[in-house]
């Protein structure tokens, strides 16, 4: 899949298609998705260091 630049009219067009009612839903969406985009990136070998951890564990 390839991503071309959206323009920030093509959002806002889109935007001003929704009904009212639901923009406090789109709100919501957008700003927990901005949010997330402030999280800092985990590092993968931070991550890696638990793989396998799960064999370890013994049933009984």
């Amino acid at each position: 899949m390839t991503s071309k630049p959206i323009d920030q009219n093509q959002i806002i067009a889109e935007i001003n298609l929704i009904p009212e009612d639901k923009r406090l839903e789109l709100y919501e969406l957008i700003h927990q998705f901005r949010m997330g985009l402030n999280q800092p990136k985990h590092n993968q070998n931070e991550i890696m260091q638990f793989v396998g951890s799960w064999l370890d564990i013994r049933y009984t």
